[in-house]
């Protein structure tokens, strides 16, 4: 009797080619891209848009979300780990608002 199965090795490294596939398609998608402090002027002088957010990811990038809280508009960017360092905008939108910790602010 045969064993038809794919040996474990085998399925395992296609488990990790299409873990791979899916956390790298991630930056693939990422279409506005600029000089990392020149994103970070615009957005605070022409939109008026703090940093309310900021966080080293997993892959060692800088995820950073911006936030106008006057107009609630709002950006999520990421500074990717190479020079020059270049800003990603990866989500924009508007209704943003920040949520006190519990028992501060209240």
């Amino acid at each position: 009797m045969t064993n038809n199965r794919p040996p474990f090795a085998m399925m395992l490294l296609f488990a990790f080619v299409v873990i791979m596939w899916f956390s790298s398609s991630a930056f693939a998608q990422v279409t506005h891209c600029y000089p990392a402090q020149q994103l970070m002027d615009r957005l605070h002088d022409t939109f008026n848009e703090k940093t309310v957010f900021k966080g080293i990811g997993r892959l060692g990038h800088v995820t950073v979300i911006t936030l106008d809280k006057d107009t609630e508009r709002w950006t999520a960017y990421v500074i990717k780990p190479e020079l020059p360092p270049m800003g990603c905008i990866v989500d924009f939108g508007s209704s943003g608002s920040t949520e006190e910790k519990p028992g501060v602010g209240s």
